[in-house]
């Protein structure tokens, strides 16, 4: 009976005497070993702007998105969309597998956003030049809408499409942030809840809710009312990129939001001029539409400017599970251009104003064409770059 009490009483101290040791760690634990040239924390770097902060004006037959060639004449009104990125069952990592995402391919943006708490992620895709061309037609998996949405639209003055949203009155919830700013009263909110959109959209066979909601993203476009268009804030774009001499190399750029099926890293590729996208240790692949997902449809998600911007997130509800990005301020940016890092920053003086992307120098930084991927990245997330 003795050797049994002494037993358990080694128990419980062994067991009870790790418990402080638990309850202090307020450190998060990061999933990726922070080699290379690690970014984390970083002071603000307070990179003042060269002259007025001011939109640029639009170049005839020039994307205001991606620099390339476009139609002159051509309606601007971009759409921007949520995009789930679950886990798979195979691999265990976002958007990978049977979870990949479709119709991607014809966004000129792709934005990706804390989720929650937890570290998962949700993008926006950003849709404006494929609408030339009629594209895209199938688009998804479509998801329930999330704050930052909200302050993409009032930069771009786009249409949304989600599906499902929080409808509460708390005045920081996505529909009464919507009403409140007038998209839903400008026709430019649509829920694929609401009947208005039925004809578009459709559930795809053999794959499970929630994460199988297509959509024909040009037949939703054309509900936007005649006449409506949106006043562009072109980015700054060069052939020949000044961010080369004098700058870090940076062939291998890796981001760790939190949790561990959703790091990811673009690895760059000369040949391509473009930073090829994983998760994990998978390709972040694209399928062409919802009508064939086949491995031999797929494609990887490839950028020709990677941007890293640094934010601190706010709790939405008591639990500080959701969280919110700001929809205004300043702080650090990391650049990705070329294969090359540039330390910037980023000023967005209202709601209604454009962001502005500052390089190392203050000046507006100079994009290659191409498409773009931009991360809303906490500040005390991990990310770490390498030369080779």
């Amino acid at each position: 009976m003795m050797k049994k009490f002494i037993l358990l009483l080694l128990i419980s101290v062994v067991f009870f005497g790790a418990l402080p040791a638990l309850a202090v760690q307020t450190e998060p634990i990061y999933t990726i070993v922070p080699q290379g040239n690690v970014l984390q924390n970083v002071s603000d770097r307070g990179i003042q702007p060269v002259g007025e902060l001011s939109a640029n004006p639009m170049i005839l037959a020039q994307s205001p998105t991606t620099g390339l060639p476009a139609a002159a004449g051509e309606r601007y009104l971009p759409m921007l969309v949520q995009i789930s990125t679950p886990q798979d069952k195979e691999f265990r990592l976002a958007g990978a597998g049977d979870k990949a995402s479709w119709g991607t391919a014809h966004a000129d943006l792709l934005y990706e956003s804390l989720l929650n708490a937890r570290g998962e992620t949700r993008f926006v895709a950003l849709f404006s030049d494929s609408f030339a061309q009629n594209q895209p037609q199938s688009v998804g998996a479509v998801r329930s809408a999330r704050q930052p949405i909200v302050l993409l639209q009032q930069e771009w003055q786009g249409g949304v499409v989600f599906g499902g949203c929080v409808r509460t009155d708390n005045p920081k919830s996505v529909r009464r942030m919507l009403i409140s700013n007038g998209v839903y009263g400008a026709g430019l909110a649509f829920d694929l809840y609401d009947h208005n959109t039925d004809e578009f959209k459709s559930r795809v066979h053999g794959l499970g809710a929630p994460n199988n909601m297509d959509i024909h993203l040009v037949g939703i476009r054309s509900l936007v009312p005649e006449g409506t268009v949106s006043t562009a804030a072109p980015f700054l774009f060069t052939d020949s990129s000044p961010y080369r001499e004098g700058y870090d190399a940076a062939a291998t750029v890796s981001l760790d939001w939190g949790h561990q099926s959703y790091i990811s890293h673009f690895k760059y590729d000369e040949s391509l001029g473009q930073y090829l996208r994983f998760t994990g240790d998978q390709p972040s692949m694209m399928f062409a539409s919802s009508k064939g997902l086949s491995a031999e449809s797929k494609i990887q998600m490839s950028f020709s400017n990677v941007i890293i911007q640094r934010m601190e997130y706010e709790p939405m509800n008591a639990s500080g599970f959701l969280v919110a990005i700001p929809g205004m301020g300043m702080g650090n940016a990391d650049f990705f251009i070329g294969g090359h890092y540039i330390a910037g920053y980023w000023v967005r003086e209202s709601e209604s104003s454009p962001t502005i992307f500052l390089d190392d120098q203050g000046n507006q930084i100079y994009l290659n064409r191409g498409k773009t991927y931009v991360a809303h990245f906490p500040n005390d997330a991990l990310l770490t770059y390498q030369g080779q």
